[in-house]
């Protein structure tokens, strides 16, 4: 994981906790087996735009799921998590980073042991330089 995207990861986890949802984890969904709490990831593959003279624009998905026995509990931290990303300001060595919030939050699924699990994404832009 490059430098920018784990000071994302970082910065993204330490938004959300600040938001009041906690714990927050800076791993896989499974790290929370049996557990609630919110894990924040970079999302699948991003979107990177290379000019000739070597600069770059990325943008790298962001995504944080809730993870609550309640719905309603999952649903507000979803909500708070939102709120922490959107407009979310990074500073990487040089490189400046802006998150914004790109959906509104959705409710992926109850799995079997009857937690509810919701998701929020978010979109992490920067620019490399040649």
């Amino acid at each position: 994981m490059s430098l920018v995207v784990a000071a994302i990861v970082s910065a993204a986890a330490d938004a959300v906790e600040a938001a009041g949802v906690t714990p927050v984890y800076e791993r896989r969904m499974g790290a929370l087996d049996g557990r609630e709490g919110a894990v924040v990831r970079i999302g699948p593959q991003g979107v990177v735009t290379q000019y000739i003279n070597g600069q770059a624009d990325v943008e790298q998905p962001v995504r944080v799921l809730c993870k609550r026995r309640g719905v309603t509990e999952a649903m507000a931290d979803a909500e708070r998590a939102w709120d922490a990303l959107d407009g979310l300001r990074v500073t990487a060595g040089m490189t400046e980073v802006t998150v914004t919030a790109t959906r509104t939050p959705m409710e992926l699924s109850m799995d079997d042991s009857g937690y509810s699990i919701w998701e929020v994404d978010a979109t992490a832009r920067y620019r490399t330089e040649g």
